[in-house]
C-alpha cells in the first residue's frame, strides 16, 4: 500500500477530529478527543496519501502512554466502545481551516480481534457517488497505543497487515 505513496500530514500531537458518537471512542479515526479521558503523555500523527485527490490513504498514530498497563487499559475500553457501535453509522465531525466544521458519515462494520489487534472495517461514501473502504486498527505494545487506518478504492486488510508489520519494529525500538 506505500508505494508511491508521501507523507500528507506528520504531527506531534493527535488529530482533533470528532465523532458525532463519542460513546464509540476512535472507532472511526485516532483522535485526542478519544484520548482525553486516559492518562496519555503524548501521541504522534502521520497521514499519507498517494496523490492530492487521493484514492489511498493510511493515518498512523503512536500514543504513549506511563506504563505498560495503562495502554492495554486504554485498548480494552477502546474495544468496548467500539463493539457498542458495531454495525453502525458515525459522522466524522472534520474542522476546517475556515473554522468550520465538515460532516461525513462512514457505515461501520463487523469489530474483530485478531491476536492482540482491534479491527474494524468501514465504508466511506466518497463526493462523487462512489465509496473508499477503509480498515482501521488498534493494538497495544508494552506503554505504546498503534494505530492505523488504511482506506483504498477496494476493500482489504490494509491497516491489519501495516500494524502487523509495525509490531515487532516497534518492539525492538
Amino acid at each position: 500500500m506505500g508505494a508511491g505513496m508521501y507523507v500528507a500530514g506528520d504531527w506531534a500531537a493527535l488529530v482533533s477530529d470528532r465523532t458525532d458518537r463519542p460513546e464509540c471512542g476512535s472507532v472511526v479515526l485516532a483522535s485526542g478527543a478519544s484520548y482525553e479521558s486516559s492518562n496519555y503523555l503524548s501521541g504522534r500523527y502521520r497521514s499519507l496519501i498517494d496523490s492530492p485527490n487521493w484514492t489511498r490513504l493510511v493515518d498512523q498514530s503512536m500514543v504513549i502512554f506511563p506504563e505498560w498497563s495503562d495502554a492495554t487499559d486504554f485498548a480494552l475500553a477502546e474495544a468496548d466502545r467500539w463493539r457498542a457501535c458495531e454495525n453502525q453509522r458515525v459522522t466524522s465531525l472534520l474542522p476546517q481551516p475556515d473554522g468550520s466544521t465538515r460532516r461525513e458519515w462512514v457505515q461501520l462494520r463487523k469489530i474483530v480481534q485478531v491476536q492482540e489487534v482491534l479491527v474494524v472495517g468501514y465504508t466511506w461514501p466518497t463526493d462523487f457517488g462512489g465509496v473508499i473502504y477503509c480498515q482501521h486498527a488498534l493494538a497495544p505494545l508494552r506503554n505504546v497505543a498503534i494505530d492505523v487506518r488504511a482506506c483504498a478504492e477496494r476493500d482489504g486488510s490494509r491497516a491489519l497487515d501495516l500494524i502487523l508489520g509495525l509490531l515487532p519494529r516497534v518492539a525492538r525500538a
